[in-house]
């Protein structure tokens, strides 16, 4: 039995619907506990999270964080606070799900190049520190950041549940790839 953890926002919150945390394939997986907080900034996540007696800890934060323009060294400092408190044995770190909004607010943010450029940056983050880095929104993801059409909520921020159903199997491989050696 592989135990999980887990850190995010509203995507990682297991009270919604459309979350991959609904959708771990197999009896294998365990989720023991963890921080979905709909709405969080990395930092609110990285202030919410406690040590976890888990096997993997799967982070999926940035998305609230490029809507309000925090900095992505920010956010990759918060993910780092993140997986030192919770000190689970491996680690996953999901990109962030596409977005539709291309002119955001007042500020007229663009969720969608924020979001790839979040994620770009993950790339050398985690393999620096031996993480395992998964899209698991590979399937709709379009390649200008948007979701496939059909595969977002109304809202254009979240997956809708068959989304979510599909990343919750894209992770669940991720988890046991990660829980077989890629190392804390």
């Amino acid at each position: 039995m592989t135990t999980v953890t887990y850190a995010g926002d509203s995507i990682t919150n297991p009270e919604n619907s459309f979350s991959w945390t609904r959708f771990l394939t197999g009896t294998d997986l365990r989720l023991v506990s963890g921080v979905g907080i709909s709405g969080a900034t990395s930092a609110a996540v990285r202030n919410a999270v406690a040590p976890v007696d888990a096997d993997v800890l799967v982070v999926m934060v940035g998305t609230n964080d490029i809507r309000l323009g925090v900095g992505r060294s920010t956010i990759r400092d918060n993910i780092a606070a993140i997986v030192e408190v919770v000190g689970a044995d491996h680690v996953v770190i999901g990109q962030v799900a596409p977005s539709n909004l291309t002119d955001y607010g007042a500020d007229h943010i663009d969720r969608a190049a924020g979001g790839f450029a979040h994620n770009r940056d993950l790339a050398r983050f985690t393999a620096d520190r031996g993480w395992l880095l998964v899209d698991p929104w590979f399937p709709v993801r379009r390649l200008d950041g948007t979701y496939a059409s059909g595969a977002a909520d109304a809202d254009g921020v979240h997956p809708t549940v068959a989304t979510g159903t599909t990343a919750g199997a894209i992770l669940s491989t991720a988890i046991r790839i990660a829980a077989g050696g890629a190392s804390a």
